[in-house]
């Protein structure tokens, strides 16, 4: 489980550095030119802002406007005056409200590749104590829109709507802005969006601070969601969302109302910055029940993580750290430590946990080692059926065809010189999965290619299977439909034949197949143009083990496979195929009498049985 926490979110950690869009600390002289001069402003905004073009004053005193930049006059109807004092920005003097937006339209392409944009605004001082003052910031507007805003208590247009025409929380007209958030003089923040209602409205304990929040952006398309957090001196107190309004148009500004004056600072509006996570991988994944000393490696991958972070792997059961490791610093990137589990303990859960410089937790993972039961003594079964196949058709029984694993597994096990099956596969299936002669087994005896009953016999999957075997099945069942299908007769993982039958002419086909795994344990493969069935049957196999073995409980599996490539019409892939013309190209007669010699030398055939020839006889002598 990964776990990202949200307290840089929350302000309560330090964050690693966003890229800065626009920052303003208005550190300048004192002048009614609120951006005469740029010392103080960083422009990251890749517009090149020039002095006298940072910001546009949208509603401010007439006195107060370019060229003049004069004092505001007594008239509060037709807005305040705004200056830089003492290295911070008035907002607005004098009587009457004013705002500004900065001359720039932050949709850069780096906000959706970050994912977002934040916005922050230190609220220093004003002197109402009604939610009809304060300060505030607003985002989502066109230039137009911005420029059109006006009174931030009784304009037609308003950047902000936290200061409403009756003074109180509800907000009757709409703004220009997609989303606004503002500081006011009870002691509240309130925010919201375009159609003027309040979104959200929490009580603080002062009516100055730092007023910011973060957007969670995809896209600058009208209609599209934008997640926001609001935050208050870097704790968060509120979440939501709202929806662009027009597309490309996010211009940015400051809204002030006061009997007197607004002061603020550090303006600032950069990308998002991901929060620090840690990914945490354990290998191997499973330690025997009675190991009690296995070397486990913990390997991570760490990302935004601020300077001077440290990590600390602790576990649920008693470990070592041969090399060292257990804690440190950490940066960006991989990582990795050697421990020591104990497995006749139960499964380990390690947790690293990455902490900053407060310290203070940041972000961290878990991965479990799981106690593996010993293996079962009771062995694994597989059994492969392979239709048309003669017995003479592989290696260890003479054939020309090598067949290097099987022929190992003969060498080192039972090769029969006698058995019996029916001519045809259905028979042969019949008696293989019930231990009954096919006429006992068969729904109908008389039939060719018979189903397999299924009220007079058990499977040897239904048998295992009651016993506590996995059991799988990959390919030719042909022994019924429906409640005779191999998931109805034990077989708890299927990949056969879609209905069941088929024959070699869906070699090719992978559509012909179906996949069941109870419990939706396993994934079905996906073969694209590279599909053969033979080569299917064996991926599914080792799928299988792998499932079986990954458990970890010790039980043993069942596995019937079902080759079905040797039935007629062969189909063998162009490869295989052309690895033998040569061999075959000798006569059939010739490879008859090799085959005859090599199954003779081997042993498996019986001497008195010479080599008949064409129309032939024996035994003799």
């Amino acid at each position: 489980m990964r776990l990202s926490l949200a307290l840089i979110a929350a302000g309560v950690l330090t964050a690693p550095a966003q890229d800065i869009l626009f920052r303003d600390t208005f550190d300048r002289p004192d002048s009614n030119n609120i951006d005469a001069v740029l010392t103080g402003i960083t422009d990251g905004t890749g517009a090149a802002l020039l002095p006298d073009g940072v910001y546009t004053n949208a509603w401010l005193d007439p006195n107060s406007k370019p060229p003049g930049y004069g004092a505001p006059d007594a008239d509060p109807a037709n807005g305040g005056g705004t200056r830089i004092l003492g290295n911070a920005w008035q907002v607005k003097y004098g009587t009457g409200t004013a705002n500004a937006f900065v001359n720039h339209n932050f949709t850069n392409a780096a906000i959706v590749t970050q994912g977002g944009f934040s916005v922050s605004l230190d609220v220093n001082a004003y002197t109402q104590t009604t939610n009809g003052q304060g300060c505030g910031f607003a985002v989502g507007m066109s230039q137009a829109e911005a420029a059109g805003t006006g009174d931030a208590f009784s304009g037609a247009s308003r950047m902000t709507g936290g200061f409403g025409t009756a003074i109180g929380s509800a907000v009757p007209t709409q703004t220009a802005s997609d989303f606004w958030v503002t500081l006011r003089g009870d002691n509240t923040l309130a925010w919201g969006g375009k159609t003027g209602s309040v979104a959200g409205v929490t009580a603080l304990p002062a009516k100055t601070g730092t007023i910011s929040a973060k957007f969670s952006v995809s896209n600058f398309n009208s209609g599209t969601t934008v997640g926001y957090e609001v935050f208050l001196n870097g704790v968060s107190k509120g979440t939501g969302s709202f929806t662009w309004s027009g597309t490309n148009e996010n211009f940015i500004g400051v809204d002030g109302r006061d009997s007197t004056s607004v002061t603020v600072d550090n303006l600032s509006i950069a990308t998002a910055t991901a929060s620090p996570t840690v990914d945490l991988a354990v290998t191997p994944g499973m330690v025997q029940a009675d190991d009690s000393a296995e070397m486990v490696t913990l390997n991570w991958t760490a990302a935004g993580l601020p300077a001077g972070a440290t990590y600390q792997i602790t576990a649920d059961k008693a470990v070592t750290f041969p090399n060292g490791g257990g804690s440190g610093s950490i940066s960006n990137g991989a990582g990795s430590a050697q421990a020591v589990v104990n497995g006749t303990l139960g499964s380990t859960t390690f947790t690293l946990s990455i902490s900053n410089s407060t310290p203070a937790v940041i972000a961290s993972d878990t991965a479990t080692v799981t106690q593996a039961q010993p293996p079962s003594t009771r062995p694994n079964v597989i059994v492969m059926l392979v239709d048309d196949m003669g017995w003479g058709d592989l290696g260890c029984y003479g054939s020309e065809i090598p067949t290097p694993n099987i022929d190992a597994l003969a060498g080192n096990g039972v090769r029969f010189r006698q058995f019996y099956q029916s001519a045809r596969c259905s028979p042969t299936r019949c008696s293989l999965m019930s231990g009954l002669y096919p006429q006992q087994a068969a729904v109908n005896p008389a039939e060719a290619l018979p189903d397999l009953r299924n009220d007079n016999n058990v499977t040897f999957a239904e048998l295992l299977g009651a016993d506590g075997y996995r059991t799988y099945l990959a390919g030719k069942w042909h022994l019924g439909a429906g409640a005779l299908l191999p998931e109805n007769r034990g077989f708890q993982h299927v990949w056969r034949f879609a209905n069941g039958t088929a024959h070699s002419a869906d070699n090719w086909n992978q559509s012909a197949y179906t996949f069941l795994s109870q419990g939706n344990e396993i994934t079905a493969r996906t073969f694209g143009s590279n599909f053969h069935q033979t080569d299917a049957i064996g991926d599914y196999a080792v799928d299988f083990i792998n499932h079986n073995q990954a458990k970890g409980d010790g039980k043993p599996f069942a596995m019937f496979l079902g080759f079905g490539a040797p039935h007629f019409p062969i189909q063998a892939p162009p490869t295989a195929a052309d690895a033998f013309m040569s061999t075959y190209s000798q006569g059939w007669d010739v490879i008859r009498q090799q085959r005859y010699n090599r199954q003779l030398a081997n042993g498996v055939i019986d001497s008195r049985y010479p080599f008949p020839g064409l129309g032939g006889v024996g035994p003799h002598g």
